[in-house]
């Protein structure tokens, strides 16, 4: 989960032009963390998961939503919120059980959390109402003419309100503390041999892509090399290397797809 959290957040900062269908799944992974966070807290006495705790499932939700948080933040920022447009209607799409989860009794969600999100999502479903647009490609018309209403938005720790056109000091600092966020970067270990986890997924995304897509692509009849960490012993018969006593395949690797992926 830490790698995978850094690597987010290391991204976050650089998001534009998110897909539609990428834009409505991380709103909807984020609405799902936060509701199931919401829950544990709940059975948990009202008390929020420790920071930097990950060893309970408690801890695991806190931490998913917090970077999930984190990078819808990153991805709606005033410099480039019109061009992520895709990820606000998603938000709009999803406000109701965004904002039901703010309002429950144990949420331990704070207004620093959702402030800026909660912000561009009331101005979006404002636009939407306007132009009376009860499609999705209405609605993605009506936040593009006007997405200089969302450029616009300003926060502060007293509420949300529009940018007149001087601008002032508060809505500067807001945006030089999210835009300085690019600055940042997060480490992570990686693992010693990282292919011999990628070569398999990135295979099987292209045969479950090409096999639903285009053509029928049969699996069991699929040869390819095997990765030696994925073939068994009892597959690899072995001898031993009289000089350094290391144990050596002699066999020949496995050739179905079923072995790599």
């Amino acid at each position: 989960l830490s790698n995978c959290c850094a690597v987010l957040l290391n991204l976050s900062p650089h998001i534009v032009r998110l897909h539609s269908y990428a834009a409505m799944r991380l709103v909807s992974v984020l609405v799902s963390s936060m509701k199931r966070y919401t829950v544990l807290v709940m059975k948990n006495g009202g008390r929020p998961a420790e920071e930097g705790d990950v060893s309970s499932a408690l801890g695991l939700y806190a931490e998913t939503c917090r970077i999930l948080l984190q990078v819808v933040k990153h991805s709606v920022r005033r410099k480039i919120v019109d061009k992520n447009l895709h990820l606000v209607y998603a938000l709009i799409y999803h406000q109701r059980d965004f904002n039901s989860i703010l309002r429950a009794k144990f949420s331990p969600f704070t207004p620093a959390d959702t402030e800026k999100i909660k912000a561009v999502m009331t101005e979006a479903d404002n636009i939407v109402q306007d132009h009376s647009a009860r499609t999705a490609e209405k609605a993605m018309d009506a936040l593009k003419k006007k997405s200089n209403r969302l450029k616009g938005l300003k926060t502060s720790g007293n509420g949300v309100r529009t940018r007149n056109d001087s601008g002032d000091s508060v809505s500067a600092i807001s945006d030089s503390t999210m835009n300085g966020m690019e600055d940042f970067k997060f480490t992570y270990e990686e693992e010693a041999d990282p292919e011999t986890f990628f070569i398999p997924y990135v295979w099987e995304v292209i045969v479950s892509t090409v096999t639903s897509s285009s053509l029928e692509w049969d699996k069991s009849n699929i040869k390819v090399f095997a990765l030696v960490h994925h073939v068994a012993d009892a597959v690899l018969p072995t001898t031993t290397d009289a000089e350094n006593g290391a144990v050596l395949p002699t066999g020949t690797y496995a050739e179905d797809a079923g072995d790599v992926v």
